[in-house]
């Protein structure tokens, strides 16, 4: 598994989000505008998604964005 990181310009509300490709690696996607110390934070939270593997879980978002 790899896990590639990506800026990309996003609505404000969204700090970063994370997706699997079809080869199985995870290419997380991070505001562009936001500050250097917001993005280091909202890659870290998508980073621990990745980790924990919640996007192969049929859990609820809510459920997964609460832990």
């Amino acid at each position: 598994m790899e896990i590639h990181v990506r800026m990309k310009q996003m609505p404000e509300t969204i700090g970063a989000v994370v997706s699997v490709d079809p080869d199985g690696d995870y290419n997380a996607y991070v505001n562009s505008s936001w500050s250097r110390e917001a993005q280091v934070r909202a890659l870290a939270h998508e980073l621990i998604h990745a980790g924990r593997e919640d996007l192969y879980n049929d859990e609820p978002i809510e459920d997964v964005e609460s832990c």
